[in-house]
């Protein structure tokens, strides 16, 4: 068994593909042309060089401003974007909307998780302030002790 070390850092460039707003509206652009045509999601993802999951995010924001956040709104938004899919969703992972955890619990019957961030904030927010005082106390303690 072997430790591999990496010399440079790696950055998100080379792991997720960004987009500039006008290359984003262009790809989009031509999604659009190519579902017109009857392309295939799976078809239109590999023309375009893009993640199918990206596809079908904007498939969803594609005629949807979500003025309503509540279940019923997700849950309309949501058939749309899983229409064609032979699949049933079983979890969800989220920022804990209220109206979304209402759409995963009432209409999908899955199983819901918090996303990594809002659980790592939540941990950072109750442990960061004992941990500074602490710190603090520690600092003030042996400045006090080197100046005697």
């Amino acid at each position: 068994m072997a430790t591999i070390i990496h010399d440079g850092q790696r950055g998100n460039d080379d792991r997720n593909q960004h987009w500039a707003r006008l290359e984003r509206a262009d790809l989009f652009e031509r999604y659009s042309d190519l579902q017109a045509q009857g392309i295939s999601q799976r078809q239109a993802a590999k023309v375009l060089d893009v993640p199918r999951s990206t596809l079908q995010a904007w498939r969803v924001y594609q005629g949807a401003s979500i003025q309503a956040r509540d279940q019923d709104t997700w849950k309309e938004l949501m058939e749309q974007a899983l229409v064609g899919l032979s699949c049933k969703v079983i979890q969800s992972t989220s920022d804990e909307a209220p109206g979304l955890l209402a759409y995963v619990e009432h209409h999908l019957g899955a199983h819901h998780s918090p996303d990594v961030f809002h659980v790592q904030h939540e941990l950072h927010m109750a442990v960061s302030a004992p941990i500074a005082a602490k710190q603090r106390a520690a600092h003030k303690a042996a400045t006090k002790s080197a100046a005697s």
